[in-house]
């Protein structure tokens, strides 16, 4: 059987509720549908919207293993404070290792620390 990476969202609240995103080939393809976007492909994950476009890819993400939650649950019950690390947790089951090799790549290209002599004096 072919296993297919999810992500967990626990929804706090009187009674908490677990959603598990799936960024398979269906999600993809609502997505593409619902927001003109390939994210297979990296330059797809640019400059996605906050208020229409990133609901709408969650809400994707949650047909295979959430069917039942819809759009509006979505829009009721996630914060959007939450949009970065969802994003990044997607973009890693889509592109495993990328952020992490951009990250240390990055790091490499970074000017060294300045370092300047300490001077003694005295008095």
């Amino acid at each position: 059987a072919t296993v297919t990476p999810t992500v967990a969202i626990v929804i706090e609240g009187d009674e908490p509720k677990k959603w598990t995103l799936c960024l398979d080939y269906r999600a993809l393809a609502k997505i593409e549908a619902a927001t003109k976007r390939d994210l297979k492909k990296i330059e797809g994950w640019k400059d996605i919207s906050s208020g229409v476009e990133f609901p709408q890819i969650i809400w994707c993400c949650l047909g295979r293993y959430s069917p039942d939650v819809t759009l509006e649950d979505v829009l009721d019950n996630l914060n959007p404070q939450a949009q970065r690390l969802l994003s990044d947790a997607l973009f890693e089951l889509t592109f495993p290792g990328v952020i992490e090799a951009v990250a240390k790549k990055q790091a490499e290209q970074a000017d060294p620390p300045l370092i300047l002599p300490v001077l003694q004096t005295t008095t």
